[in-house]
């Protein structure tokens, strides 16, 4: 038995004749006790409609029997589902519609007990502007702006299918937006970290709304206000067990949480300050002036001064021209002794009538040869 159509009232059934003698054939719904369920009796052909059906989801379950001349009854045939039209019930999922502003929303109609399947879905009325509904998927997205935050909105949807068409109204709250996290370094050391010396952070939020602050990780001593400002002062044990640090944020707002994480240089010292320089060019030597850096309870023992100059110089002779760059380091270690009134001359030697190039980093050493981050300059002469 097969269902070969159907209406809003009506299902249409064919089936295969039976092999044996038969005489008429009965058709039974929903069941086989003949004296409730036969609904079209002492048929001669191989097909019916049954009508009178009233519209709905499950459907009826139908089998045929044959009858021979003496009312004899075969077996009933398996059964096949038939379904009259019907407009179905429109949903949506998630059921549970909230979005925080600027951030996408997407959730899915449906109309599964709808017979025949719709042919078209649309949103009717009370979407917010740029609220879109995909035609073929039936996924409906939509991005809040932040004037929309801690509002709601209520759009209709609907499903079209031969029988008519049905809606389903929608409810979606809007939240403010997640928190927006920006770093900054209001301290003296900027974005580095150096022992004994007082590092700060500032993690502000964006979104305009109130947030709560929390430290998630971060170096022994470090602490975190309820403005979002990070401060630490690192010890010189700390400084020597790591190269560098990291530190992980979380704000979070009545519409969810963010986090953030920085890393962070962990230097032993500062670099020497105020670095310059002063060329005596007859004499072939360079004076080089700075500040000492600060050391956590330890004093400056040296300062490690490297000069690197390069030049280039063209080559001629039997094997044609060509061109060769020059360079020369010296390295000169100036002792503690004379930290305060600090002048090193550098002797670069005497150089060709030529443009050249000089760098100077300077590193302040304490006396258990911890070295500091190094201050450089450059120029040409």
């Amino acid at each position: 038995m097969t269902v070969s159509g159907s209406s809003l009232s009506t299902i249409s059934l064919s089936w295969t004749a039976n092999s044996g003698p038969v005489a008429y054939y009965g058709v039974y719904m929903d069941g086989q006790l003949a004296q409730y369920n036969i609904v079209a009796d002492k048929l001669t052909g191989t097909s019916a409609t049954i009508t009178g059906l009233t519209s709905q989801a499950a459907g009826h379950n139908f089998s045929v029997t044959s009858f021979d001349t003496a009312a004899n009854e075969s077996l009933f045939s398996p059964t096949a589902l038939g379904r009259t039209w019907f407009l179905g019930q429109l949903q949506y999922s998630p059921s549970y519609l909230s979005i925080a502003a600027t951030h996408q929303l997407v959730f899915t109609v449906s109309n599964p007990t709808a017979y025949p399947q719709p042919t078209a879905y649309a949103i009717v009325s009370g979407a917010p502007a740029g609220m879109t509904i995909n035609p073929s998927t039936w996924v409906v997205t939509w991005t809040p702006t932040d004037a929309d935050a801690l509002h709601g909105y209520f759009p209709t949807v609907s499903s079209t299918n031969v029988v008519g068409t049905v809606t389903v109204r929608a409810g979606i709250a809007v939240q403010i937006k997640y928190p927006a996290i920006t770093v900054s370094y209001p301290g003296t050391t900027g974005s580095a970290a150096f022992s004994n010396l007082l590092f700060q952070t500032q993690f502000s939020d964006g979104s305009g709304f109130p947030v709560n602050w929390k430290l998630n990780s971060g170096p022994a001593g470090a602490t975190l206000s309820t403005s979002g400002l990070l401060t630490w002062k690192p010890t010189i044990a700390q400084a020597l067990a790591a190269n560098s640090v990291t530190i992980s944020v979380t704000a979070t707002n009545y519409a969810g949480s963010s986090t953030t994480s920085i890393t962070t240089p962990l230097l032993t010292a500062s670099a020497p300050g105020n670095l310059s320089y002063k060329v005596n060019t007859p004499a072939g030597t360079i004076g080089v002036n700075w500040t000492p850096p600060i050391f956590d309870a330890s004093p400056v023992a040296s300062y490690l001064v490297t000069l690197t100059y390069s030049y280039t110089v063209s080559g001629s002779g039997r094997g044609g021209g060509g061109s060769q760059t020059v360079t020369s380091t010296r390295i000169t270690s100036v002792s503690g002794s004379i930290l305060g009134t600090i002048f090193s001359e550098i002797s670069f030697g005497s150089l060709p009538t030529r443009r050249t190039r000089f760098t100077i980093p300077v590193a302040a050493i304490d006396p258990a040869g911890n070295k500091s981050a190094a201050a450089g300059s450059a120029f040409t002469m």
